[in-house]
């Protein structure tokens, strides 16, 4: 008779090891940040360690939390947001889109790559009078002449 297997057959990937840390500082606890801590411990998957932390530097963005390895940061995050975050993030490895700190995660309205809100184009590279690439280096006497 066979051993039963070990595999899983979800069709989700394996829950990855991660650390989330939850800012318990002044503002953010004035915010409700000990709420988010229990509700994320509540429903955190196995291997997921959810940690309380002191500040993390966003005091006007919080309660902050910050998901590592993946340098993921939240902010603004109530209790009612953390069913979210552990299924769709750590269970199923995308961040929460509207939970993400604009300071770290530039939104991509277009999904074109660039984050300034402006339209590029590749056929838009050099200036009308033929300059170079904008966004190459200048070299010897260009350079000294664009400063």
């Amino acid at each position: 008779m066979n051993a039963p297997s070990s595999a899983s057959h979800d069709s989700q990937p394996p829950i990855k090891r991660r650390c989330v840390m939850v800012c318990q500082y002044r503002s953010c606890e004035r915010n409700h940040s000990p709420e988010v801590l229990a509700a994320l411990r509540a429903i955190a998957p196995k291997g997921v360690l959810i940690s309380s932390s002191g500040c993390l530097g966003q005091c006007a963005s919080g309660p902050t939390v910050q998901v590592m390895p993946d340098q993921t940061w939240y902010c603004r995050v109530r209790p009612e947001d953390a069913a979210e975050i552990v299924d769709q993030h750590l269970k199923g490895d995308r961040p929460v889109q509207r939970l993400l700190h604009p300071r770290f995660h530039p939104y991509d309205e277009d999904g074109d790559g660039d984050v300034s809100g402006e339209d590029v184009s590749d056929e838009d590279v050099s200036g009308e009078d033929g300059e170079s690439d904008p966004t190459e280096p200048l070299e010897g006497e260009q350079a000294l002449d664009r400063s």
